[in-house]
């Protein structure tokens, strides 16, 4: 049993890493493009973060999404020569493991969400590159909670 879940764990990973190359040969607006496609709305907050935090994290976000445009040099330095995409799960519950403002947060998460940190990386072997916190799905759909 312990195979399966294994295998199902990394299943759901390839699967995530296979979905982010979207963001790969994309520069300027088609790369903000692909950020906003992420664009968490509020009922995604609300699913994310707890009931006294949920609008602040909307807001926030959103204000990060509306600065985006002004990145778009940033972004492409980030993503230049990027190939690969590696994805590694984690769960809500445990984010005061990550670094940042994902751990300044942590305890305003809902628990027990399944989240990705991703890094865009030049080839395969590279031990880092651009990496993004985080994902996770919502309503069949991937949604973005920057918080880097």
């Amino acid at each position: 049993m312990t195979m399966s879940i294994s295998g199902t764990c990394q299943d759901e990973t390839k699967k995530a890493e296979d979905y982010f190359t979207v963001f790969l040969n994309k520069n300027g607006s088609d790369l903000i493009e692909v950020f906003t496609m992420h664009q968490p709305t509020l009922a995604d907050c609300k699913i994310m973060f707890k009931d006294d935090f949920y609008k602040d994290a909307f807001k926030g976000i959103n204000e990060m999404f509306v600065n985006l445009l002004e990145q778009t040099e940033t972004q492409n330095n980030r993503f230049k020569n990027k190939t690969v995409c590696r994805a590694t799960k984690f769960n809500s519950s445990d984010v005061s493991e990550c670094p940042g403002a994902v751990k300044r947060v942590a305890e305003h998460f809902n628990k027990g969400i399944t989240c990705y940190k991703l890094e865009f990386l030049e080839n395969k072997d590279s031990e880092s590159g651009s990496s993004y916190y985080f994902f996770t799905i919502i309503n069949y759909r991937w949604v973005y909670f920057p918080m880097n």
